[in-house]
């Protein structure tokens, strides 16, 4: 069994955002982009998958039923990274921090 290619990180997070805000444009201010870099990515996205996400309309976008798959199981993900790295955040670091380097490096 072969593996489906991932699609790159930044374009998830530019689909998941415009899904949860329903605005390419909500979403391009939310990940500092523009909104045609935005649209860029959402189109690259559906054309990785060979299927279309989004419908667009004059004033925001709609998610396809696909789409709204898709995002449901991507926005429990996108949950999943940011507990993980807010846990790690309040964590802290534990123990001494040992740095090492070449003698050559200090001289």
């Amino acid at each position: 069994m072969s593996r489906i290619p991932f699609p790159p990180l930044n374009t998830l997070r530019a689909f998941e955002a415009a899904a949860r805000l329903g605005s390419f444009a909500s979403a391009a201010q939310e990940l500092s982009l523009t909104p045609a870099a935005v649209s860029h990515r959402i189109k690259e996205l559906e054309g990785r998958l060979d299927i279309a996400l989004f419908v667009r309309l004059p004033r925001g976008v709609l998610l396809t039923e696909s789409g709204r798959r898709y995002y449901g199981r991507l926005s429990n993900v996108f949950t999943q990274i940011e507990q993980a790295t807010k846990e790690l955040r309040q964590q802290g670091v534990d123990g001494p921090l040992t740095l090492s380097a070449p003698h050559s490096f200090i001289h």
